[in-house]
């Protein structure tokens, strides 16, 4: 799908807002695998900031703040 224009990897960002969102309802308890995100990620300055957001999420089930990176925002 990929090679036909059909399908784009998503962004390292929308895997950190759907796990926020998910936390943040307090609904039930959210796990974000973080296997392997440099596949994701689009910014090697903030890819380990982000993983440790996502892995803290995934623990504790609240949500730190977001990463600020200059590099990519």
């Amino acid at each position: 799908l990929s090679a036909l224009g059909q399908f784009e990897m998503p962004a390292l960002s929308l895997l950190e807002d759907a796990a926020a969102l998910g936390v943040g309802l307090r609904r039930g308890r959210v796990f974000a695998d973080i296997w392997d995100l440099a596949a994701f990620s689009r910014c090697e300055r903030c890819l380990s900031a982000r993983s440790e957001r996502l892995r803290t999420m995934n623990l504790e089930q609240a949500v730190p703040p977001a990463v600020a990176c200059p590099a990519c925002g």
